[in-house]
Order: structure tokens, then C-alpha cells, then sequence
């Protein structure tokens, strides 16, 4: 949990985003760590064996993971500054909500 958890507000931090310290990470990159991100939660608790030790903390997994993956599906990934996996773009001059 806490690795999912640091690895989560990692990549948010420098994902090229408005709110982030540093925009290293393209947001093609952010997207597939979203969607890998929560199959790992709905998944860690089965693969390494807690689920039945531990149901609480698998259940709280497992609805973290799920919701991670419902806010992905419905969130609008386009890169603040033109960076993308390929290299730099200038495919939205205007920048999101201009």
C-alpha cells in the first residue's frame, strides 16, 4: 500500500499537469500508470497472499484500485505543455480550458 501510494503521488508530481513540481513525465505516461496503478491495487491483495489475512486492508485495496480505474476512464488526458511519449508537440497552442 504505501509503495502504491508513493509511487502514485510520485508520478503525479512531475506528470505535465498544471499542479505538478516539475513537468518531466508526459501525460501519456501518467495515463498508463493510472490504468497500471489500479489493476495493481485490485490485484496485490490475491497475488500476495493477504486477502484472507487481512480482509479489511484487501477490501480497502481493492476499492482504491476500482476507483482509480473509474476516474481514469473518464479523465480528459491532454498534456499541458505538448509533451508527449515521442517527443515535444505543439498539438494544444492554447493550453487546456483556454
Amino acid at each position: 500500500g504505501r509503495v502504491l501510494g508513493a509511487t502514485a503521488i510520485g508520478v503525479s508530481l512531475f506528470t505535465d499537469a498544471r499542479l505538478s513540481l516539475a513537468r518531466l513525465i508526459p501525460i501519456e505516461a501518467h495515463e498508463i500508470f493510472d490504468y497500471v496503478h489500479g489493476t495493481a491495487a485490485v490485484l496485490a491483495p490475491f497475488v500476495l497472499g493477504y486477502a484472507r489475512k487481512h480482509p479489511v486492508v484487501a477490501t480497502v485495496h481493492v476499492l482504491l484500485g476500482l476507483s482509480s480505474l473509474a476516474v481514469a476512464l473518464v479523465t480528459d488526458y491532454r498534456c499541458q505543455t505538448g509533451m508527449h511519449l515521442g517527443g515535444e508537440l505543439r498539438t494544444d497552442p492554447e493550453g487546456i480550458g483556454a
